[in-house]
């Protein structure tokens, strides 16, 4: 019996890490493209902060990376995108909560995300995802966190589907560059294709808002430095 247990464990155990290893490779080319600085065009510069648009091959939507000069700590950066547990209150202000921990492991947590859409007749949307620290894979040297869309971990989609969309293409890269002594270039890299019926350019407008909005308060909360090392 105990042999047929841990049989069973292991089998789980592999079977997270193909999951994992595909989800990976789903996103891979995304990741590379997210990450290259090629075909960047700068679209706005405010306050040090600046936002760039990139197209991505095969897609109609396009991908977004804002970026900032900063003194603020790597690893509390870190901490803080790693903290999916309390997104709602670094991102979700004032709202009711959208954002869920599901699972968590070395170095990955798991979470979902519920997002209304306040827009007749088109369904709210929501999405699995995971975090993770550092690159997304051996050459990647300058990610410090990383995440991707994935399957629904519970496989509840088909009773979801009825009454949302559930996206499944999508990933970030927080990255940074050293600059001087004393300061180093933040960037936050995002595509994320919301699908169903919204027009592109509401989707242009949303994603440029958000990725904005998220890196600004990501960079407030580590100058506050409110947050401690995770386990």
């Amino acid at each position: 019996m105990t042999r047929y247990f841990f049989t069973f464990i292991l089998t789980l155990q592999l079977s997270n890490v193909f999951s994992e290893d595909i989800a990976v490779k789903k996103h891979e080319s995304l990741f590379n493209t997210l990450k290259s600085a090629k075909d960047w065009k700068l679209i706005n510069q405010d306050n040090n902060l600046t936002l760039s648009v990139k197209p991505i091959r095969g897609m109609e939507l396009a991908a977004y990376r804002v970026q900032k000069r900063t003194d603020v700590p790597i690893d509390v950066v870190q901490n803080i995108i790693m903290d999916v547990k309390n997104y709602d209150k670094y991102f979700n202000k004032n709202q009711s909560p959208g954002f869920k921990q599901l699972e968590q492991g070395p170095g990955w947590v798991e979470g979902h995300h519920y997002l209304p859409i306040s827009i007749p007749l088109v369904k709210d949307r929501e999405y699995f995802f995971r975090v993770h620290t550092n690159g997304y894979n051996n050459e990647d040297t300058t990610s410090i966190v990383h995440w991707y869309l994935i399957k629904n971990p519970k496989e509840k989609q088909k009773e979801l589907n009825n009454q949302t969309i559930i996206l499944n293409y999508g990933a970030g890269l927080w990255m940074a560059d050293s600059f001087n002594d004393t300061t180093y270039v933040l960037s936050y890299c995002l595509f994320l294709d919301p699908g169903g019926s919204i027009p592109d350019f509401a989707v242009e407008l949303i994603n440029k808002a958000n990725i904005i909005n998220i890196f600004q308060d990501v960079i407030a909360e580590a100058s506050g430095n409110t947050i401690g090392t995770l386990p």
